[in-house]
């Protein structure tokens, strides 16, 4: 698709394989691009714009001729706020996508408000099946979406980015609908379009940072705490070091000050002493589970040297990595993973 570099990569990498998958051949309408198929793979529509830098706005309504997979490819890191309509929730949730339910489904409502957050790149593979009817309306935001509202209005946007992964409820969800309510059919290609879908992101935005310090109690915080503790995991998983205080934070897109209170609300102390402890366990598991040195262990955990590993582990547990592995393996070997 030519002509498409006003929009971020990121954002067409949402989209753009949706188009090709479906057979969806896509025009340019002044700021925005739509397309329809009648072919073999489906029947439907497809229109998206980027009204601001780092914000997509995509709709699309498809019905399948045969049961297919849709792939799509997230480069970085995003939040989202979707009205999702007759096949479209189940669709999200088997592709894997952590959907937040907004609010309460009215009555015999056909559609779902739900947010989410994506913080890693990978490959999303959805199943679609021939005959169901799948319609979507999005607002997708990058985190430079946050960045330019927070540089225009310092201190007044911080944070607004994590509400996405929170559990939101009715009130927020009334600003949701609202907002995804501009999003039609039919794209607004009429003269103050473009400018009315940035306001519906903006003002979502803005609406959602008003209550920034409502949705900051007990609940908000055991949800801050625990995304933090799944980010520590899937970097040790990944045989990666755990992130610093400040790192964390920046990972969770909350400032340093909001995640220490979080985890002193809930755990009663600093996120500094939770990662340092997490360190030390996963220390024991790898030199109980796996032949590698010593040495490497320190490197891969972060240790910034062999004596800072063995001075923060002697510390912790009373010996030292090398006595703890020989300790261990003369009581009850453990099996080795390479």
């Amino acid at each position: 698709m030519k002509g498409a570099s006003d929009i971020a990569g990121e954002l067409l990498a949402l989209c753009l394989p949706q188009a090709v998958q479906l057979g969806i051949r896509l025009e340019r309408h002044g700021a925005f691009w739509t397309g329809e198929t009648t072919g073999s793979a489906a029947d439907g529509t497809m229109w998206f714009a980027s009204p601001s830098p780092g914000c997509l706005v995509l709709y699309h309504d498809v019905i399948p001729r045969a049961d297919m997979h849709l792939q799509e490819e997230s480069t970085g890191p995003y939040a989202c706020a979707c009205m999702l309509e007759d096949a479209s929730s189940a669709c999200s949730r088997a592709c894997g996508l952590a959907l937040r339910p907004v609010g309460a489904r009215g009555g015999a409502a056909p559609s779902e408000l739900a947010t989410f957050v994506e913080r890693r790149p990978h490959t999303l593979t959805s199943p679609l099946h021939a005959g169901e009817r799948y319609r979507s309306s999005s607002i997708i935001l990058l985190p430079d979406f946050f960045d330019a509202l927070e540089r225009r209005y310092p201190g007044e946007f911080r944070g607004t980015f994590a509400l996405f992964d929170t559990c939101l409820g009715v009130n927020e969800g009334i600003e949701i609908r609202h907002a995804l309510g501009k999003i039609s059919r039919q794209p607004p290609t009429e003269p103050g379009g473009t400018l009315a879908l940035r306001a519906a992101a903006e003002g979502l935005v803005a609406s959602l940072a008003t209550r920034h310090d409502t949705l900051a109690h007990d609940g908000d915080a055991a949800e801050l705490v625990d995304q933090a503790r799944r980010y520590i995991a899937r970097a040790f998983d990944d045989r990666a070091a755990p992130p610093s205080v400040d790192g964390l934070a920046k990972a969770l897109f909350v400032s340093r000050s909001r995640l220490c209170a979080a985890f002193q609300r809930e755990t009663g102390r600093g996120p500094g002493s939770f990662i340092r402890e997490a360190r030390i366990e996963r220390a024991r598991t790898l030199l109980d589970t796996t032949d590698l040195a010593i040495a490497d262990i320190a490197k891969m955990l972060g240790y910034p040297g062999l004596s800072a590993f063995d001075h923060a582990f002697t510390r912790a547990t009373g010996l030292s990595p090398s006595a703890w592995r020989n300790q261990r393996e003369c009581v009850s070997p453990q099996p080795r993973i390479l």
